[in-house]
């Protein structure tokens, strides 16, 4: 693991200093994973993977891509949905009763109207 990290730094174009203060170690912890004095804790490795979007796999063993597909953005509708759903978590049950009760009335009126054609 010790050369894929190096080689996971190089690529980001990162100092030793830098990993460190990301992490929150001191720069030789990191100088001692590299070197293979030290072994990388879990918890670092964890943290290295999730700072750098590094597949763990591939640091672990060397199988698979060194970086993690960027993760797909929301679409439109989901952050639209998601905010409605917020917004709604933070009303009292009076407010969302009335909210329940106007919609419920509109549906009526599409209903209705559906059944006229």
């Amino acid at each position: 693991m010790k050369d894929r990290l190096k080689e996971l730094r190089k690529v980001l174009g990162l100092k030793q200093r830098d990993i460190a203060e990301r992490l929150g170690v001191d720069v030789s912890n990191v100088g001692g994973w590299e070197s293979g004095r030290n072994t990388i804790p879990d918890t670092r490795v964890y943290q290295l993977c999730k700072e750098y979007n590094v597949n763990r796999t591939w640091l672990e063993t060397g199988e698979g891509e060194m970086f993690l597909p960027p993760p797909e953005k929301p679409s439109l509708e989901v952050i639209q949905r998601q905010f409605v759903e917020a917004l709604i978590e933070r009303l009292t049950d009076e407010q969302r009763q009335v909210i329940y009760d106007a919609m419920m009335k509109e549906a009526e009126k599409d209903r209705e109207e559906a059944e006229k054609k």
